[in-house]
Formats: structure tokens, C-alpha cells, sequence
């Protein structure tokens, strides 16, 4: 679905990326690593994930859109 690492949807303003789940806290917030950075990141699930009751675990790679203005905070989007 995605070949390029890295997406910049410039009339969202978001960029899109792969990261792989690495820790999973209550209220559906997850701890994302992306693959081209170190540090984790803090993210929760699109509305469409929530609404279909789609589940992530430890080690699941997953898409996520962040902002350019905020990187600290990611919306998962997608489960592969």
C-alpha cells in the first residue's frame, strides 16, 4: 500500500510513516518506534480502527500519520 518510507500529504500537512509498537498503555495510547528515529514516540488509534474494534500488540508494524508542527504525537492509521 505504501512504498515510500516517508509520505508528506502536503494538503493534510501530514507526513506518513512505518513504526513498529513497542509498548501498549490503557486507552488505546501506544508507544510507537519509527524506523528512521530512536526515540519513541506517544500514539492512539484512528477513529476508523476504533469504530472496527482492531486491536495492536507488542511488535505489530503499523502506519502513522504526525503532524510537521508536532512529532511528539502520532495517529496510528493503519495495521499490516
Amino acid at each position: 500500500m505504501y512504498n515510500k518510507s516517508d509520505i508528506i500529504n502536503k494538503k493534510k500537512g501530514l507526513k506518513t510513516s512505518e513504526a513498529k509498537v513497542i509498548e501498549c498503555l490503557p486507552g488505546n495510547i501506544y508507544k510507537v518506534l519509527l524506523k528512521n528515529n530512536k526515540n519513541p514516540i506517544t500514539g492512539y488509534l484512528s477513529g476508523n480502527m476504533v469504530r472496527n474494534y482492531i486491536k495492536l500488540i507488542k511488535d505489530d508494524i503499523v502506519i502513522v500519520e504526525f503532524s510537521l508542527l508536532d512529532s511528539n504525537r502520532c495517529r496510528i492509521v493503519f495495521r499490516k
